[in-house]
């Protein structure tokens, strides 16, 4: 599976989260979005679907577990793509899903629900409906270049390099979180997943 993995949540620019550290003001809230570009699992094509999910990931650090979470899938995905999605993010399938799902102790719903997503090198956001809007502004220098962070202690998709950004505005409405992240971090990383 190939493709883009972004998150939002109330750590200020850059999350200290990735460098083992505590999120900003000790408790860390917000989601994390992924967008399939190429992918199967076994014979099901995943191509062009979108998972998010939505986590008051708790006090401390945030590796120790302890989730409460809520998953909205792509609505246009089919029985067995969605079969496959969730097996691939309830982390059966291995790899860095697993490490995710790992940390998760409670879920609060599952919801399939229209998602619009975009990636570019500059920004990236997703909305969907009434639930999630978040757009996106990648961090960059003096120059104009965009900042990456390369070789962090803890990678969410175990690939890099990591492209921070500030949210110009998130807005999240969901399994009972309500939440404004406008002006918090916002990183990218590509997603490069294989299972076992």
């Amino acid at each position: 599976m190939k493709g883009d993995f972004f998150d939002s949540c109330t750590c200020e620019v850059s999350c200290p989260c990735n460098f083992n550290s505590i999120p900003t003001g000790n408790h860390c809230q917000g989601l994390v979005a992924v967008h399939v570009n190429d992918g199967k699992y076994g014979d099901t094509k995943l191509d062009g679907l979108n998972v998010v999910l939505v986590a008051d990931l708790g006090e401390g650090v945030i590796w120790k577990g302890g989730w409460t979470a809520g998953v909205i899938m792509d609505e246009k995905a089919n029985p067995s793509q969605r079969d496959a999605l969730q097996t691939i993010m309830t982390g059966q399938a291995g790899g860095a899903p697993a490490m995710i799902a790992s940390l998760i102790s409670k879920m609060v719903g599952l919801e399939f629900a229209p998602i619009s997503f975009h990636y570019d090198r500059n920004g990236w956001g997703v909305s969907i409906g009434d639930k999630v809007n978040v757009e996106t502004e990648a961090v960059k220098d003096a120059k104009g270049n965009i900042t990456q962070i390369q070789y962090a202690p803890v990678i969410e998709t175990g690939t890099g390099p990591i492209t921070p950004g500030k949210a110009r505005s998130s807005k999240i409405n969901a399994f009972g979180f309500q939440w404004d992240l406008s002006g918090k971090s916002s990183k990218h990383e590509p997603v490069d997943w294989k299972g076992p």
